[in-house]
Parts: C-alpha cells; sequence; structure tokens
C-alpha cells in the first residue's frame, strides 16, 4: 500500500532527525560553550 511506504519514509526521515539532533547535542556537551 502506498500510505505504508509513505509512513516508513516519513518515519525514516525523523529517524535521521533525531540522529543530527543528537550528535549536535553531544558536539555542544563536548564544547565548552
Amino acid at each position: 500500500r502506498p500510505g505504508d511506504k509513505d509512513a516508513a519514509a516519513r518515519f525514516q526521515g525523523v529517524q535521521a532527525a533525531y540522529e543530527v539532533l543528537r550528535a549536535a547535542e553531544d558536539a555542544r556537551t563536548w564544547k565548552p560553550a
């Protein structure tokens, strides 16, 4: 079903965005602001 494919793509996008945010948080933690 096309809806499933859209949902899977959207989920992958959310996962990728979460990875980027987590990496940014780690970078901010390791770098004294």
